[in-house]
């Protein structure tokens, strides 16, 4: 048989990879591991680019200071000469002060974006030895470092160094021109004085509008400091105001429902402040006496997830995964909630009506189970944020239909979005159970009337009737809360606790 050359081998080789490659993979039951597979690519995709994008920066800011450095120690050099020890004209010993802090901000801009690169290593160095697990736990830890600690505005320092540094040299030259002659210092300054005024013209521009291209170091500093001019201002109270006017009332298609998911018009979730109203001396109160758990290490990666992503499915995973977290009593979620719910007004056929008003006209198809996942999650982080004294208009609402036909476990999500606690339980599904126990305490709060609370206490008591011999220790303690929810008032705290038994 005739042996084969070393480049048929490496063709055989890679046809036999890209065989394997293209052969249906065996499903991942476990949940942490296949969303650690997703957190990887989005990480890596998103560490790519950010690589990229700070790498091409700190190039170009050392390529211009060591440009402009050699071009301002030559005017500091030139003006030296000129500088005695008795007898120096005052002009003079001001021009040569703006060169010197021009080139010390340049030479200190140079020094930072070398930090930067070796910053930029140690931020992408993985380590050797892990799971995947491990690994992604790391990196999450190496992102919320760089968040904590501003590094996306001290990498905007440099470039801010280096246009301080050229201002400064443009005004030293025109000032030491003046001793010179008036003519090329007048010049000189109406080039530095255009120059000025055009970046305050796209500075401006920026604030104005977060549309502009014309984007420079300095306007997130300004826009902090200036949100908003006053017409700007203006226009987004009443944009608010007819919101707050309009978005309240939901048009709906009344169609047939089972029995267990019948719903009252409104919508979702409708939470007020006198709802969530609680007496003073429930303050002091506390159910337990434990110290609040730590919240789970998956927290950091799975809300990054939430919040960046823009593949469905990994979103997806990451909903999944969020319910059976420990989230801390103080996050701010907005812009996970937001996430969740444009992602579950996208598993319906959504018709606009008008500002932040939507009709669901069905399910689209294959979608149901991730709109479960969706809903499960956008529950459970709600009541993370019902822990915080914000505002509660600020909460996302998104609207919900009943329709023949729909899975129960959806009808369950759609039920405790509706801020309703009539959910249908069932002993094939224990996870949902789980996840209605933890959630339902948020619905109660719905009930002003006794009588109305009592009916929904009676109907809570029949669906988990069967349930209570199947539950764990921490369901039932679970179980307990949810009645003590109907009987009293809850603390904010205690619904966030996860593990109550």
């Amino acid at each position: 048989m005739p042996r084969l050359t070393p480049q048929v081998d490496k063709w055989l080789l890679r046809l036999r990879r890209a065989v394997d490659a293209l052969k249906p993979k065996a499903a991942n039951t476990d949940q942490k591991t296949v969303f650690w597979d997703a957190y990887k690519s989005l990480a890596d995709e998103h560490d790519k680019e950010f690589q990229q994008r700070y790498s091409m920066d700190l190039d170009t800011s050392l390529i211009f200071a060591g440009l402009f450095s050699a071009v301002d120690s030559a005017f500091v050099i030139q003006i030296q000469q000129e500088i005695q020890p008795h007898n120096t004209l005052p002009i003079i010993v001001v021009a040569q002060s703006l060169l010197y802090i021009s080139l010390g901000s340049t030479l200190l801009a140079a020094l930072l974006a070398v930090f930067g690169k070796q910053w930029l290593m140690y931020y992408s160095a993985a380590e050797e030895r892990g799971t995947m697990e491990t690994r992604g736990l790391e990196r999450q830890r190496k992102l919320d470092g760089l968040r904590k600690w501003r590094f996306n505005t001290l990498m905007q320092m440099f470039p801010f160094l280096l246009q301080l540094g050229l201002l400064l040299f443009a005004t030293g030259l025109s000032v030491y021109l003046w001793t010179v002659h008036l003519s090329l210092a007048i010049i000189v300054l109406s080039f530095t004085s255009f120059a000025v005024g055009s970046y305050v013209c796209l500075l401006i521009s920026t604030v104005i509008s977060p549309e502009s291209p014309f984007q420079t170091p300095l306007t997130p500093f300004v826009a902090r400091l200036l949100p908003t001019t006053l017409w700007m201002g203006l226009k987004d109270s009443l944009s608010r105001a007819a919101t707050h006017r309009s978005g309240r009332f939901v048009q709906r298609t009344p169609l047939a429902c089972p029995p267990w998911i019948q719903a009252s018009p409104g919508i979702l979730p409708d939470i007020s402040p006198e709802a969530t109203w609680l007496p003073r001396e429930l303050d002091s109160f506390k159910m337990f006496t434990a110290e609040f758990p730590q919240p789970s290490p998956e927290v950091p990666a799975v809300s990054w997830v939430l919040e960046t992503s823009t593949d469905p499915y990994m979103v997806t995973i990451a909903a999944e995964m969020a319910v059976t977290l420990q989230w801390p009593s103080t996050m701010d979620l907005r812009p996970q909630l937001t996430r969740l719910r444009d992602s579950i007004l996208g598993c319906f056929d959504c018709t606009p009506l008008g500002n932040s008003i939507f009709r669901l006209n069905g399910i689209r198809d294959g979608m149901s189970r991730r709109a479960t996942h969706l809903g499960r999650a956008y529950c459970a982080l709600r009541c993370v944020h019902q822990s915080l004294e914000a505002d509660h208009d600020l909460i996302p609402k998104i609207s919900s239909l009943r329709f023949v036909g729909l899975d129960p476990e959806l009808a369950n999500v759609l039920q405790i979005l509706e801020v309703k606690p009539d959910v249908y339980v069932s002993s094939d599904a224990p996870l949902a159970a789980k996840w209605a126990l933890h959630v339902i305490p948020v619905a109660c709060r719905r009930y002003e009337d006794s009588e109305a609370k009592l009916r929904a206490l009676e109907y809570f008591l029949h669906q988990f009737d069967g349930e209570i011999p199947n539950l764990d220790p921490s369901s039932f303690a679970d179980y307990l809360f949810c009645v003590n929810s109907f009987l009293s008032a809850t603390r904010d705290r205690d619904m966030v606790w996860m593990d109550k038994g």
